[in-house]
């Protein structure tokens, strides 16, 4: 049919004006034709996508929900902003710890009205979810009798999920090392082939390119059990920024494990039950005998020192 050929034609149009467009805006000397010219081409394509669609039809020849149509630009705009917005906090994190300062020169206008677009996407997104009946179908799902608990222990695991990553977020910002373009390069590829030496020898020799502007940061910290029950007992998770972002991964780990574990004895198989449940209990062993050596090693370590 005509109209899934123009479909694809400006989806490509659009993916190709996205890319474009973006390396334009986020360029450190940026060109004011470029980024009119690749906007044009952008703007273009999505509208192209929204014609096409609403000139398509399924098999029944019916044709596609409004609502549809409303879905895909908005939150495919809403990403590709949050996208822009994050390359700003990236790049403001580096350069404000006196790393390599290859923003804009309107870098912060830009991430102003890339939050505003983005929050407009999400809405936009929201409205069209709404209007294809998904947050009205979850809620029927969630409130029946036999799937409250199910969907408790979920949304617990998926809120963990997502304070987890938040907290990841916040140490790379707040103290992460600016990563070179051949890190981001060596970082996707062993995510996506993998480096151990029981990978296959050639993805172990793999190579990965990536052609364009990169911006990565990398941050890591290390505490004892000891020095998180003393920034408990004395209240810094509540004063000291650090200590917030910590104590936001841990319970994000916490509640993930716990609503995940919850989850699978609630939904799974009684051999799935009986199988994670070996895990959980090995894990619990194994964690509570390295809380115990090490205690051991910093008492043996102590007694030394004196």
């Amino acid at each position: 049919m005509a109209w899934i050929v123009a479909l694809v034609v400006f989806s490509l149009l659009t993916v190709l004006g996205m890319v474009q467009f973006i390396t334009a805006l986020i360029a450190a000397t940026p060109s004011s034709q470029a980024r009119w010219t690749w906007a044009g081409v952008y703007a273009i394509g999505l509208v192209g996508v929204v014609y096409s669609m609403l000139a398509g039809t399924d098999e029944s020849g019916e044709s596609i929900p409004a609502a549809v149509v409303l879905l895909v630009p908005s939150a495919w705009v809403a990403i590709n902003a949050g996208f822009v917005r994050l390359w700003y906090e990236m790049g403001a994190s580096i350069r404000a710890r006196g790393g390599t300062n290859d923003l804009p020169p309107d870098a912060d206008q830009l991430a102003g009205r890339a939050s505003r677009l983005a929050l407009l996407g999400l809405a936009l997104t929201a409205v069209a979810l709404w209007g294809l009946g998904a947050p009205q179908q979850f809620v029927a799902f969630v409130t029946q009798p036999g799937h409250r608990l199910a969907a408790a222990v979920i949304a617990l695991a998926v809120a963990g999920w997502a304070a987890l990553i938040a907290g990841g977020v916040r140490v790379a910002l707040g103290a992460g090392h600016e990563m070179t373009h051949e890190e981001i390069e060596e970082m996707e590829r062993t995510t996506k082939f993998g480096a151990d030496v029981h990978s296959p020898l050639l993805q172990r020799r793999s190579v990965y390119r990536i052609y364009g502007p990169t911006k990565g940061l990398e941050g890591s910290a290390t505490f004892t059990f000891d020095e998180i029950r003393d920034a408990w007992r004395s209240g810094l998770w509540r004063r000291d920024p650090r200590w917030q972002t910590v104590f936001m991964m841990m319970f994000g780990a916490i509640a993930m494990v716990v609503g995940g574990a919850a989850a699978v004895f609630l939904l799974g198989s009684s051999t799935t039950r009986m199988v994670f449940a070996g895990v959980l209990i090995y894990a619990a062993i194994q964690a509570t005998l390295g809380i115990r050596a090490g205690r051991k090693k910093r008492g043996s370590d102590g007694s030394t020192g004196q």
